[in-house]
């Protein structure tokens, strides 16, 4: 089990879960850096990093390595696959536009246009589908989420799109996926003057991420090893009503498969 610090930044957890070191060593220690000449802040790259993560190992023994979604990945550069930094995903204020890429988040840079090309943006999203996911007895309640969901719903489906593309390239022997899910589905219904059991509004997305999950493990065969985590996992004990499962911190959790994993 993989035991989260509380009250941390994701890029520090996520360092250390993929470089089996502590902060002190790694170095990623907070989600921010600063920027040249020290007047401003910058998302944390790999400049701060003090040791390889584990797709640097597999690249360093030439497997064909794809990385998509991880913090501290700036600037992105792997040699043997496609890297994508976290943040490609991001949706600009509006509806229609998407932050534009930075330069440096993509590598090759031949695969650049096709993160464009995949990258999904709300308009791309029908109401329909939108609707399926908030099932509430009180329609104001799914009518205040309908927009922040619907951009929710575009970066994620954005970066699950660039993991299908990345999957299918049957050349990869070693795939790193990263979706910043989760946190930010729980946060969404403690925007508003929630006054229903949230239990409704998250099975819809509980759906989503079992769908997209079962599509990456049908790439795998029996001989792969498939490795699933989470930092946030499931709470030591629950206390009060069900949903409390989705406001008590708990440790992460890790999830293995694979020739003589049992």
């Amino acid at each position: 089990i993989m035991l989260a610090p509380v009250q941390t930044s994701a890029s520090l957890v996520w360092t250390t879960a993929m470089s089996g070191v502590s902060e002190e060593m790694h170095g990623i220690l907070s989600d921010l850096e600063y920027g040249p000449g020290g007047l401003s802040g910058q998302a944390v790259s790999q400049l701060s990093l003090r040791v390889p993560r584990v797709w640097e190992y597999a690249d360093a023994q030439g497997l064909v390595s794809h990385v998509l979604g991880w913090p501290a990945a700036l600037p992105a550069k792997i040699n043997n696959g496609i890297m994508v930094a976290n943040g490609v995903q991001h949706l600009d204020a509006g509806v229609k536009d998407v932050w534009p890429l930075h330069p440096e988040s993509v590598y090759p840079k031949t695969w650049r246009e096709q993160v464009l090309d995949y990258r999904i943006i709300a308009d791309d999203i029908s109401p329909a589908y939108v609707n399926d996911l908030l099932r509430f007895s009180n329609p104001a309640l799914a009518e205040k989420l309908k927009v922040p969901s619907t951009l929710l719903l575009a970066q994620i489906l954005s970066m699950h799109s660039l993991g299908i593309q990345m999957a299918d390239d049957h050349n990869w022997q070693f795939l790193a996926l990263r979706f910043d899910t989760l946190p930010l589905v729980y946060g969404l219904p403690f925007q508003i003057n929630f006054d229903e059991s949230p239990l409704s509004y998250f099975l819809g997305w509980y759906k989503l991420i079992d769908a997209m999950l079962g599509k990456y493990m049908s790439y795998l065969a029996d001989s792969d090893y498939l490795m699933l985590l989470s930092e946030r996992g499931v709470p030591q004990v629950l206390t009060g009503k069900p949903e409390s499962i989705f406001t008590q911190q708990g440790p992460g959790a890790l999830f293995t498969k694979g020739p003589d994993i049992h």
